[in-house]
């Protein structure tokens, strides 16, 4: 779920409005409405001002946090995602049977021995 989403969920789930969040925060109401609606892209600090005042980690905003399992996306993961979102379906699909393809080979899968590269 992209941020824009993340913040305006997390913000209805505080029961604040943006102008209540913006107080809180610091972040203008403006810029809020900006990132909520996706025509902006927050800033790191941005984001962290607006963490703190939904009580929530910056990763829970960026949608990187699962906490079902406690964990946090890997590097590969992110990069992974935000990869997969330029794609059309059709590059979608490709890039699914792709991942399927290697996760039906031994050696690219967690577990298996690491192998050298040739050079």
């Amino acid at each position: 779920m992209p941020v824009s989403e993340n913040l305006k969920r997390k913000r209805k789930q505080a029961r604040l409005t943006q102008i209540q969040l913006a107080e809180k925060s610091g972040v203008s109401q403006q810029a809020i409405s900006f990132i909520e609606s996706g025509r902006n892209t927050p800033s790191e600090g941005t984001l962290r001002l607006l963490a703190t005042a939904l009580n929530c980690t910056v990763s829970e905003l960026l949608d990187e946090y699962h906490p079902e399992s406690g964990t946090m996306l890997t590097e590969y993961e992110r990069q992974l995602i935000l990869l997969a979102r330029r794609l059309n379906a059709q590059g979608m699909e490709k890039l699914l049977d792709y991942a399927r393809d290697l996760t039906e080979n031994d050696r690219y899968t967690k577990g298996a021995p690491p192998t050298k590269m040739a050079e």
